[in-house]
């Protein structure tokens, strides 16, 4: 988020023409003025963390508030004077040179406050001349030029604006049941913006589901190439393989991502889930032990465990399995039934 500085400048008035702050290679993203009967204020929106300090510099024509905006790292030492342009210890000034300027009488510093916030990391050292700007009827009309840094995020943040909007509008055209509507939509938002995760998630599950299979595939595949590890991606192109009825290559497609147990558990208890479903039981078990040692808490899991294991006629550790997935709480109603039910028969065949 923002790191933000309050520069409060108390017993003064504004009365020199408009100017323009170059913000270009400085920390600041923006700066917002709010003028008062007592005096202005100025906060300032930053991209790092600095350290502030503040000094009134006498200059010809009156005086000017310097203040420097410090890597901490650093701590670069005050010029003894403002000038124009950017100068080595990053310290910039305005154009026309102008500056804050006291109508009565310079107070103590208690009439002139700095406060600051500052946050955890930083990059750049520089430092701003704050210009005297006119106003009337309490409006500041300070006006501040963008840094490339900022133009650049605003750019990129009204892209992803604009792609969010047309992912909204997909939506709710599928929950009106328009899918040319929402593909439309979606190709719109992966237009904005390429390799829109959800988009790509959304817009494939919906063209599998319409009999675009090969479509949806060929989406999946090529989003991979720019996010092999993405997890979801990788989930979503198995089950459309397993949904096939070819779970071989939907385990394929899960191994070789090379997502380990720790780090992606759940891919792992899908390849648990379809070795099960392709009557390879001890495979199945050994995943789940697998995943179930570090995520103890997943009861779905115990019972997929529990499942195989009966499978293979190891009924008393299927009971036990069956009975801690119960006990570990989440499964669905019908589920519980389900393992309720195996739990009564398992135990009565052996009483």
């Amino acid at each position: 988020g923002d790191h933000e500085i309050d520069v409060v400048v108390e017993s003064v008035v504004l009365d020199s023409p408009v100017s323009t702050l170059d913000l270009v290679g400085t920390p600041i993203r923006r700066i917002q003025t709010r003028s008062s009967q007592g005096g202005i204020r100025f906060s300032l929106s930053l991209d790092s963390a600095v350290h502030i300090q503040s000094q009134w510099v006498e200059q010809a024509n009156g005086s000017a508030l310097v203040i420097d905006l410090q890597d901490p790292n650093t701590l670069a030492r005050f010029s003894d004077e403002p000038v124009s342009g950017a100068l080595p210890n990053g310290r910039l000034s305005t154009a026309n040179g102008r500056s804050i300027r006291p109508a009565v009488e310079r107070r103590e510093t208690s009439d002139r406050s700095v406060r600051t916030g500052t946050a955890d990391d930083t990059t750049t050292t520089s430092a701003g001349l704050l210009e005297k700007t006119a106003y009337s009827d309490g409006e500041s009309v300070l006006q501040i030029s963008r840094s490339a840094r900022d133009r650049s995020r605003l750019d990129r943040e009204a892209v992803r604006a604009g792609a969010r909007r047309n992912l909204e509008a997909a939506r709710f055209a599928r929950a009106e049941g328009d899918f040319e509507l929402a593909a439309r939509f979606y190709a719109e938002a992966l237009r904005d913006l390429p390799g829109y995760r959800e988009a790509i998630l959304e817009w494939a599950t919906l063209r599998a589901s319409r009999d675009e299979l090969p479509q949806a595939l060929d989406m999946l595949r090529n989003a991979r190439q720019d996010a092999p590890s993405d997890v979801g991606l990788i989930m979503l192109h198995a089950r459309l393989i397993a949904g096939t009825g070819d779970f071989a290559a939907a385990i394929q497609i899960l191994d070789h991502s090379g997502l380990n147990s720790t780090e992606a558990p759940e891919v792992h208890a899908l390849v648990a889930a379809y070795l099960q479903k392709s009557g390879e039981h001890q495979g199945a078990v050994d995943r789940y032990e697998t995943i179930l040692r570090r995520y103890p808490s997943r009861s779905s899991w115990w019972m997929g465990l529990g499942i195989s294991l009966e499978a293979l006629s190891r009924d008393l550790e299927a009971v036990d399995v069956y009975r801690i997935s119960m006990q570990v709480g989440g499964l669905p109603a019908k589920a519980r039934r389900w393992v309720s039910a195996r739990v009564e028969a398992l135990s009565d065949e052996e009483g």
